[in-house]
């Protein structure tokens, strides 16, 4: 069994210009056409309203962002899971991210670190996903 995985720090909204590095990052996904996409520092304002059910993922998290640029170009089978890590910037909720276009079975995280407050920015999250591919379970982490 082959994967095609992709990992980076995007940064979140703490650069100009992160529309026009979605885009170039949703050619990419969508020519390379990864199984799964682990991605650190992903943010999302943390004064906006919640739109999951679980109440995890905001309105303006950077994974949605990606995931709007995706559809726009005619790819619509991945997902979102998110994870949160600390505050930054005093605006952002970040943590870790992934997109995979696989079922997830199981998911998880858990602090790395000793601190586990929000307002520090040394608090670090594992996000750790069970994937179902070609009828077997492969985990994959992510780390921020």
């Amino acid at each position: 069994m082959e994967l095609n995985l992709l990992t980076l720090n995007v940064h979140g909204w703490a650069e100009e210009d992160q529309l026009k590095k979605i885009d170039i990052l949703a050619d990419t996904i969508a020519q390379k056409r990864y199984d799964v996409i682990a991605m650190q520092e992903v943010n999302q304002p943390k004064d906006t309203p919640f739109i999951d059910e679980t109440n995890t993922i905001r309105e303006g998290n950077y994974g949605l962002a990606l995931l709007s640029a995706l559809a726009k170009k005619g790819i619509t089978d991945y997902t979102l899971e998110w994870a949160f890590s600390h505050h930054s910037y005093g605006i952002y909720e970040e943590g870790v991210a992934f997109l995979t276009r696989h079922s997830v079975k199981e998911k998880e995280s858990f602090f790395i670190s000793k601190n586990k407050v929000a307002e520090n920015y040394k608090t670090r999250v594992i996000q750790k996903l069970t994937l179902a591919i070609a009828e077997k379970e492969i985990n994959v982490f992510s780390c921020i």
